[in-house]
């Protein structure tokens, strides 16, 4: 089912979440129905303390792009903050 120029994703339910394991499913079935994924986002450690550093990426994420190898891509966000800074001088 078309919705706009993109295919509606069938989810199998009638709500919306927005949550980790909602977007690993989500991904999955696009890739299944022969989509590319692009995940934009930032694999950076965020230090949270003198010897603890966390990553906004999560390991679900990156499982998803060894599963997928050239379906699901992944694109650093701090690239495209710095080239949407170099754009706008």
């Amino acid at each position: 089912m078309q919705h706009g120029n993109y295919p509606k994703v069938n989810m199998g339910n009638s709500w919306k979440c927005n949550c980790e394991g909602d977007f690993e499913l989500l991904i999955e079935r696009v890739v299944q129905n022969g989509t590319k994924v692009y995940l934009v986002s930032s694999a950076k450690k965020n230090k949270v303390g003198p010897r603890y550093a966390t990553s906004r990426f999560s390991t679900k994420l990156r499982n998803l792009l060894a599963k997928y190898p050239g379906k699901v891509l992944y694109l650093e966000l701090d690239d495209w903050k710095k080239r949407i800074k170099l754009d706008n001088k």
